[in-house]
């Protein structure tokens, strides 16, 4: 694990505005804690920027990528126990209220998020975005068929078992964090129904949860998405936590003025 803190806290001020909320798991780049330094040396996405006003982020961890390795369990192993690891860190320097986290991310760091909260209970909310929850289908359904074949060597019909052990669809059943899926229709590498399969199975087991579908948008969604996916995409990753890490239940949706479906899903123009 490489990590390094971003951000000086101030120690005179109350642990509850200094505490550390979110953790942002993104493909090849990082996992950091709001919120994040913005002094010109540090790269941020303009999701987090907008989310550094509101949240805190104070860590930062590189190197989460799916891999060219065959040993896929050991990998995901080490990245749960690195961004642990990161928590416990900032708990013991009185810099994060480790019962006040949540955990985002999308493309791998959305599977990692998916992972994560069906192996520990330990976040208070999660956001999955264009995120894997099942390995099998898709890779029967993805622009790159049977793209997973060197991570697993071998297709799905040689390794069927390590898909479905790696599928966070497999352990749903232990997950009780408060997630919201966001996935674009438009999404070849990473199917809709790779969102839409976690959140009725979250549904299913009772798991508090809401999807949002992006019309028109592909992969890179909160990189080259329309503007108005992209603001959307941020609003609806800010009011989940903030109805869920800080504990507002009557934060409005986004969506709220037209909002007539009760399941959480937003209708696809």
């Amino acid at each position: 694990m490489k990590a390094r803190p971003i951000k000086k806290l101030d120690p005179t001020r109350p642990l509850g505005e200094n505490a550390a909320r979110i953790i942002q798991v993104r493909l090849d780049e990082l996992l950091a804690l709001a919120p994040r330094a913005l002094d010109g040396k540090t790269k941020a996405q303009h999701d987090m920027r907008i989310a550094a006003k509101r949240l805190r982020y104070v860590l930062e961890v590189t190197g989460f990528a799916f891999g060219r390795s065959a040993d896929t369990a050991r990998r995901r192993a080490r990245d749960l126990q690195d961004i642990l690891a990161g928590i416990d860190a900032l708990a013991r320097d009185g810099i994060v209220d480790d019962k006040r986290v949540a955990i985002t991310g999308g493309s791998y760091g959305g599977y990692l998020t998916n992972w994560i909260v069906s192996h520990t209970n330990r976040f208070k909310a999660a956001v999955t975005l264009r995120s894997i929850s099942n390995f099998v289908s898709d890779d029967g359904t993805r622009d790159g068929a049977y793209g997973h074949a060197d991570d697993f060597t071998g297709d799905i019909f040689e390794k069927h078992d390590l898909y479905w052990n790696a599928s966070p669809l497999k352990y749903v059943q232990n997950v009780k964090t408060p997630t919201l899926v966001l996935h674009s229709d438009n999404d070849f590498r990473v199917p809709i129904e790779q969102g839409e399969q976690w959140f009725r199975a979250l549904q299913h087991f009772g798991v508090p949860s809401e999807i949002v579908f992006f019309p028109r948008e592909n992969h890179n969604l909160t990189r080259t998405g329309e503007p108005k996916h992209l603001v959307e995409s941020i609003n609806w990753q800010v009011y989940w936590f903030e109805r869920y890490i800080n504990g507002n239940a009557s934060a409005p949706p986004p969506d709220a003025p037209a909002r007539a479906i009760t399941t959480g899903t937003q209708d696809r123009p």
